[in-house]
């Protein structure tokens, strides 16, 4: 069993998106994630969370060839996060104000 955790500073994710735009999205989020990201009004804090979940998941794995945008994070019908097409690792995210945390157990 592996753990990995990751924390971001939501000010960082909004500086790289105002430096680089779309561009920086298109590298970090899959399409889908994109498109949530943009409906949300806490853009930058979903992102920062997306972001974080993908840095722990590279922490608990060792992959570190992994392309960001092709980890995908979805959410159950009740809200859960969950990589897609990963079924032995668990994951949770979780905002608050100015940071967004995510925790990745490897089963």
């Amino acid at each position: 069993m592996m753990i990995g955790v990751d924390i971001v500073q939501v000010s960082r994710i909004k500086d790289s998106y105002d430096r680089f735009g779309d561009r920086f999205l298109k590298k970090i989020l899959s399409e889908k994630e994109i498109e949530k990201a943009k409906d949300r009004k806490e853009m930058f804090t979903f992102i920062a969370g997306r972001f974080a979940a993908r840095e722990a998941y590279v922490k608990a794995t060792g992959d570190k060839s992994v392309e960001f945008s092709k980890l995908v994070v979805e959410n159950t019908e009740d809200g859960k996060p969950y990589f897609a097409d990963k079924e032995k690792i668990q994951l949770s995210i979780s905002h608050e104000k100015d940071y967004a945390v995510a925790v990745v157990l490897c089963l």
